[in-house]
């Protein structure tokens, strides 16, 4: 039984990695596309995803899937203490660096994100959550890098339906963005509590504050 379990572990990671390295090769090709400019629409609704989050003065904060880096001049109006930013792609990561300088980045799934426990205080995630291989587990890391209190945001500016168009032209796999039910049922096995949750035609957001409980323990990233 133990060595099916290995087995089960090596092919997960396997799989995981496989899926990551095809989507930094794809992203990597395509920071031309994503340094165009926004529609006003798009960009406001934007800063109506980050404003959702109550950003604070002092936050710790991490945008998850960061692109080019489209939330964050939206993220400095706030004034956090750090902003961080994390994704698979280098050369997205490059633009965010080279634009944003006080911005720390890492390339990396935000599963194996190297932080400290309990070191952020909001987390956002996106229109990246359906790019995510393992999002159990994606859910169980920001439970131990989120304090108690902090905000998880999962957005997308397009709405669900944009995903279910896009899903049809990717050379990876896509996941629909939760409906209401579905995401209740995901979130729900990890100490969060749902605050937000909205469903447009262009526009998406489920927004998630971590229990006040600092004895869960995911037994992921101890």
């Amino acid at each position: 039984m133990g060595s099916v379990r290995v087995w089960s572990i090596i092919v997960y990671m396997t799989d995981r990695k496989e899926h990551n390295r095809l989507q930094q090769e794809i992203f990597d090709g395509l920071v031309h596309v994503f340094e165009a400019p926004l529609e006003q629409s798009v960009q406001d609704r934007l800063r109506r995803i980050v404003a959702r989050a109550e950003i604070e003065p002092g936050d710790v904060v991490l945008d998850v899937g960061t692109g080019v880096g489209a939330l964050i001049p939206l993220i400095l109006e706030y004034k956090p203490y750090r902003i961080l930013a994390c994704d698979l792609s280098t050369e997205m990561l490059k633009r965010v660096a080279q634009k944003y300088p006080r911005v720390e980045t890492f390339n990396s799934d935000v599963i194996d994100l190297d932080l400290d426990r309990a070191s952020l205080d909001v987390v956002f995630m996106n229109g990246m959550f359906s790019n995510i291989y393992d999002k159990p587990a994606a859910l169980a890391r920001l439970v131990f890098l989120l304090r108690p209190g902090g905000r998880m945001v999962v957005s997308h500016p397009e709405g669900r339906e944009f995903i279910c168009r896009l899903r049809e032209n990717v050379k990876f796999h896509l996941d629909l963005l939760p409906a209401k039910k579905e995401w209740l049922g995901m979130i729900s096995p990890f100490p969060f509590e749902p605050v937000l949750f909205e469903d447009e035609p262009e526009f998406y957001l489920a927004l998630a504050r971590r229990k006040e409980d600092p004895k869960e323990d995911t037994g992921v990233g101890v």
